[in-house]
């Protein structure tokens, strides 16, 4: 018998963590995996935790953005190296986000890590060089993944000409965050920003690091130095993030562009320069984006700063149907076909006084733009859904020998 623990949180993220962690699940209990769907808390778990442990022959346990799951002990030992059991802590963000569960995770022999960008990989191997298995696996898509393909006339009757899912982390209260720290802290994470801002094809922490080497010269800075600073000033990721988003979308609404917003923390800009063309729906669960995307002909996605990955939001508008427009990286260049029966359309973030002429004349074709979206649909549908990625795990798991014969 095969059985994995799944870990469910006190998820703050429109339930995203734990809906997939209940598609995973459906995934793995297909390919003939019992799977434990267990929430956490943590002064409950630590005393229940190892009776099911005791009385299930546990190959490993997954969470998604883990929260201390791994900080976990029993008699003053880790309870997965006690237990032999391989710990996988599934990152959805920037490691920096989650630095303090992965350094200790590090310490223990059984900690494992996977990234959903290539680039975040890179980053654990070099500055949190304690933690000694990483790997890649995308995020998937879902939905509707066994209906018909979809058709012209359907496809151009849907509501949505142009639509957006994703909330923002409001600047007022991250510059509130921000005036409470100290004056260098603060000089180094505007410069920080400052620098993402003028290199948006590079990095968070190639930002950084260039700040640093600029600053104190680039035979002082030591991995030790930019990590101690980087975990000090990592709120210029969420702080760079969220401004990168309003930009885009006021500049669509300034321009007139007709879109239709899915997502909290929109208000401020909302109240700034008011609605134009824009409809703002307010806050949306995760499992209800996929009927959002069913009613949608161009599907706008902002990346959340991954230069070397994807983000689960493409898979799913394409899965459902719709055309997706995406800020480009070098992942989505290798992933996609960008010519001929193209399946995506990209854009550059440089080029945001250009994107709202992009997107009229990507609607005013209308059919290219349905064969981009049928396209799209046909290369998620075959290699990115859930079950395509579940079996992608399932060979990592066997390859560090997770699940037992």
């Amino acid at each position: 018998m095969k059985n994995i623990i799944l870990f469910k949180s006190n998820d703050v993220c429109h339930n995203s963590l734990n809906y997939w962690v209940e598609l995973l699940g459906k995934s793995l209990e297909k390919y003939g995996i019992d799977c434990f769907e267990i929430e956490f808390v943590y002064e409950e778990l630590s005393k229940k935790l190892p009776k099911i442990l005791a009385e299930n022959n546990i190959d490993a346990a997954i969470v998604f953005n883990s929260n201390g799951q791994e900080r976990i002990t029993i008699e003053h030992e880790n309870i997965w190296d006690k237990y032999g059991i391989p710990f996988f802590n599934y990152l959805i963000d920037h490691p920096l986000e989650h630095a303090d569960n992965l350094m200790a995770g590090g310490k223990n022999s059984n900690y494992n890590v996977i990234c959903i960008d290539k680039g975040h990989v890179q980053f654990i191997k070099r500055y949190l060089k304690e933690i000694e298995k990483v790997n890649f696996l995308p995020l998937m898509g879902f939905g509707t993944e066994n209906d018909e393909l979809v058709e012209y006339d359907s496809f151009m009757s849907r509501k949505y000409e142009v639509s957006i899912t994703m909330g923002l982390y409001p600047l007022d209260l991250l510059n509130k965050k921000i005036s409470e720290m100290s004056a260098m802290i603060q000089e180094y994470i505007f410069d920080w920003v400052s620098a993402m801002e003028l290199n948006l094809d590079d990095a968070p922490e190639t930002c950084l690091l260039n700040v640093l080497e600029n600053k104190f010269g680039k035979e002082n800075v030591t991995d030790e130095l930019f990590i101690k600073v980087a975990c000090q000033c990592r709120i210029a990721i969420p702080y760079f993030r969220t401004a990168i988003r309003e930009r885009i979308v006021e500049g669509l609404i300034k321009n007139g562009v007709g879109i239709n917003i899915f997502g909290d923390g929109w208000d401020g800009l909302r109240d700034s320069i008011g609605d134009g063309n824009a409809v703002f729906h307010g806050e949306v669960r995760i499992d209800e984006t996929a009927e959002i995307y069913r009613n949608t002909k161009l599907a706008l996605n902002i990346l959340p700063l991954f230069k070397y990955g994807s983000h689960d939001r493409i898979p799913t508008a394409q899965i459902n149907g719709a055309a997706v427009l995406s800020d480009e990286n070098y992942y989505l260049k290798e992933l996609y076909n960008l010519s001929g029966k193209r399946e995506i359309y990209l854009f550059n973030l440089k080029d945001n006084e250009g994107l709202s002429e992009r997107i009229i004349d990507i609607l005013s074709d209308k059919q290219k733009l349905f064969e981009v979206a049928r396209n799209g649909q046909k290369y998620a549908r075959s290699r990115l859904t859930w079950d395509e990625g579940t079996l992608g795990l399932l060979k990592l798991f066997n390859e560090l020998n997770a699940i037992k014969k």
